[in-house]
Formats: C-alpha cells, structure tokens, sequence
C-alpha cells in the first residue's frame, strides 16, 4: 500500500480527484491502469512543479521507475532541490543503469557527508557493481547521518540500511557480521508493523531469523505461541541456508 498524503501537496481540486482515483487503482491491486493514469496526468501537467513532485512520489512508490525518472529530470532541471538530484539516481539504480547512477551521483558529491540518502544510494550502487567493501563504508555513513525529512522516520531508514547490509555482508561470507548488523536492525525497530514490513523483503534466511530471535529477546516483539512456531521454522530454514553457503563457499 502506498504511503502518500495528497493533502501535503494540496493539488487543484480537479486533480485532487483524479489523483485520488490513482490511488484506489493502486490499492485494488490496478497498478498498470494506474500507471496510464499517471502518465497521462503527467503530460497534461508537464510545467507544473508542484503536480510533477507528486507523480514522481507515487510513481517511485509504485516502482513505476520510468515515469518517475520523467519526474526527477524535470525537477532537476528547474528546481534543482536535492531530494530531486537523489530520486533521479535511484531511479537509475532501479532501472539498473548502473554506469548513468554512478555518473549522476559523482554530479552531486556535494551532498558527500551531509546526505544520509546519498550514501545509501552509493551503498547500492557499489553493491550492485561488485565493490562490497566500499558498500559497506557507505552505508555506515548514512547510518551514521540524520536522513532528510523525505526519508521518512529515522529509524525506519537506519533499520533498513542495517537490513541491506547485513545481505551484503552475508554474500561476502562474513556471516557473524551480517548476524550482528541483523540483530542491530531489529533493535533500531519502534514500531512492529513496519519492521515486520522490512524483514518480509529481507532476501535471506539467516538474516530474517537473526532480526526476529533478537526483537523477541529485548522485548520489540512479545512471544506467543505463534512467534515460537514461527521462530522455529525460521531457524530450520536459516541453518539451511548457512549450509548452502558454506558448501558454495568451499566449491569456490
């Protein structure tokens, strides 16, 4: 579901509404029709700053990452802001268009050491470019940095830094860190709904049974019944994957 208040943007009443229809499509589950409805609000609006800021929001949220692009070149380009240099890269990084993400990035190192987001993003980037280590210094820089006011609570973007990289610390083979980052993201966790959002998109076993065993044992999460069966599941599958990679590893 999408996170998005239109009464932030207070849009003209017409397209109120039709943003309004867009965002019921995305919650029936519609999201290409939704996605022509937004392009098409989109070239109806094509110089309206304020209309573009929210097409490209709820087309980023919708990983509608072409249209959103659209978006961010043009705020980029006449307005300049910060918040839309970093949509710009990462919706390249979400296109994978590694080489225009880097470029884009190395445009606006000045946000170096102010911007949690940009460290974030070139944690990504450097991921995804096979420079794991460099990642790593990264996104211990953004955690490091208060997130912009776009980022949503700080807490919810520190935990998610720690959950990406702890994977990325795993497929290293470093797997006593990544535990270690997956047990300090579950104790960065306020709110259990959202970390219970995050640790679902979480792509590893081991990390997933990590974060919970530890949200559970400092109180983030009660246990009942059903977190036991749920947590011993996840541990059986966790022990399944630590073999995989050991035998991938010992393959090498």
């Amino acid at each position: 579901m999408i996170n998005f208040s239109l009464e932030e943007y207070q849009p003209p009443e017409d397209v109120f509404y039709k943003l309004r229809d867009i965002l019921l499509l995305i919650q029936d589950g519609k999201k290409q029709k939704a996605k022509r409805k937004l392009q098409a609000l989109r070239n109806a609006h094509a110089d309206d700053i304020n209309i573009r800021k929210i097409t490209l929001k709820i087309s980023y949220e919708l990983e509608d990452y072409e249209g959103a692009l659209e978006d961010a070149r043009f705020l980029v380009e006449h307005e300049g802001d910060d918040e839309s240099k970093l949509y710009l890269a990462d919706c390249l990084l979400g296109l994978n268009r590694y080489q225009e993400a880097g470029e884009a990035l190395a445009r606006y190192s000045e946000l170096a050491g102010k911007s949690a987001y940009y460290h974030f993003l070139l944690g990504v980037l450097k991921v995804n470019t096979d420079r794991r280590e460099e990642a790593n210094e990264e996104l211990r820089k953004a955690i490091s940095l208060e997130p912009e006011s776009g980022q949503g609570d700080s807490w919810v973007f520190r935990m998610a830094t720690r959950f990406f990289m702890a994977v990325n610390l795993l497929m290293m083979g470093k797997t006593i860190s990544a535990r270690e980052q997956a047990r300090l993201a579950a104790k960065e966790a306020m709110e259990p709904g959202q970390f219970f959002e995050y640790l679902e998109g979480v792509k590893s076993d081991i990390i997933r049974y990590e974060a919970l065993a530890e949200a559970i044992r400092i109180g983030k999460i009660k246990k009942t019944p059903e977190f036991s069966e749920i947590l011993e599941v996840m541990r059986l599958a966790a022990m399944e994957e630590e073999e995989l990679l050991q035998e991938n590893n010992e393959n090498l």
